[in-house]
């Protein structure tokens, strides 16, 4: 099949509605909830060697922006039809929700540890939960919040009759305000006097940039699946061109930081999955369950290296033999997940 074919296929899908089954992507996503635990876990902690660990960065730096610019193609459609993004919409908000308070044990048991009173935990915790998208140990809830604020502010820009190119733009904006408030959260700017007040500011709301970054790859998978819906362009589908940009911000992220890094990582994001994009993958009997793996190690992966490093180690603890033991045993409960959700005759998503 041409590449003209592939696009033309494609639209003669979106446009009868028809559910498209990226198995590429899904392949991915378990891939990259690997790499989050690799994040959380450090494998390569004792590893000295500086190119080897700028190499490694690197790659599992991919893992949310991945997430992100996927979440942002897969529900183009949803956000441009007032009922499938409410639906879609309250469906990320309950998940926040729910996980939230599968995680309020550890957030409770740190509030003890650091005694805390009853009402500075509470305002501590919903102030979290509202602006930073993490307590104790709970770092993956972020994406969900920042996916939140992102596709709400994304609906409500179209239907100001904002394109998607302008939401982009703004994107782009936000990746450089949110590198910006990264050097000042972690104190890197040569005049910090000047910022001593937005520090404390950060401090005592978002901490960072981090929580901009749903809106910066969110609008840009939109975008991209705007650009396979309506053109043929060919850099869409160069696979040498498109290494040679991944290769290039993959440079540019390894050897610089805050501004610069992410943008090679910005250019890493959109390279790396029109190149998933453009793998074919067979079949639909397993995908499905590889989908739901992923979004399970994704979850309770850190509640696992909690569990892990309290029990057996007493202290929190890194490395490789925790990074295995860790995905192990998520795979393991996923699996147990999938089995159960079977018997009850439960949908896999």
């Amino acid at each position: 099949m041409t590449k003209n074919k592939i696009f033309t296929v494609i639209k003669e899908r979106n446009d009868m509605n028809v559910k498209v089954n990226y198995n590429n992507i899904d392949v991915f996503k378990l891939i990259m909830s690997i790499f989050v635990v690799a994040i959380h876990t450090h494998p390569l902690e004792n590893i000295s060697n500086s190119v080897i660990n700028g190499i490694y960065d690197s790659l599992v730096s991919l893992a949310v922006p991945f997430f992100f610019v996927a979440t942002g193609f897969l529900v183009y459609e949803d956000v441009l039809n007032d009922t499938a993004f409410k639906t879609r919409f309250i469906k990320l908000l309950k998940m926040y929700l729910i996980w939230s308070i599968v995680y309020l044990p550890l957030a409770i048991c740190e509030y003890i540890d650091k005694k805390y009173t009853i009402y500075y935990s509470v305002l501590l915790y919903i102030k979290d939960l509202l602006l930073v998208g993490e307590h104790y140990n709970s770092w993956v809830l972020w994406y969900l919040l920042s996916s939140i604020y992102a596709l709400f502010i994304i609906r409500f820009l179209i239907r100001k009759s904002v394109t998607i190119n302008i939401i982009v733009i703004i994107g782009f904006l936000l990746l450089i305000v949110s590198s910006g408030l990264d050097m000042i959260a972690d104190n890197k700017l040569f005049f910090e006097e000047e910022f001593e007040f937005l520090k404390v500011l950060l401090n005592k709301t978002i901490y960072n940039g981090r929580i901009l970054r749903g809106i910066v790859f969110i609008s840009l998978g939109m975008k991209l699946k705007e650009l396979m819906k309506k053109s043929q362009s060919p850099i869409l589908t160069n696979k040498l061109a498109l290494i040679v940009i991944f290769l290039l911000g993959f440079v540019i992220s390894i050897f610089c930081d805050y501004i610069i890094g992410n943008l090679g990582l910005y250019i890493e994001s959109v390279a790396l999955f029109l190149l998933i994009l453009g793998l074919k993958f067979k079949g639909l009997n397993y995908y499905k369950y590889m989908r739901k793996i992923s979004v399970d190690i994704y979850f309770i992966h850190l509640y696992v290296w909690t569990i892990l490093y309290t029990v057996i180690f007493q202290q929190k603890t890194y490395g490789m033999i925790m990074f295995v033991l860790t995905l192990l045993i998520s795979i393991i409960l996923s699996l147990f997940h999938i089995l159960f959700c079977k018997r009850r005759k439960s949908c896999v998503a």
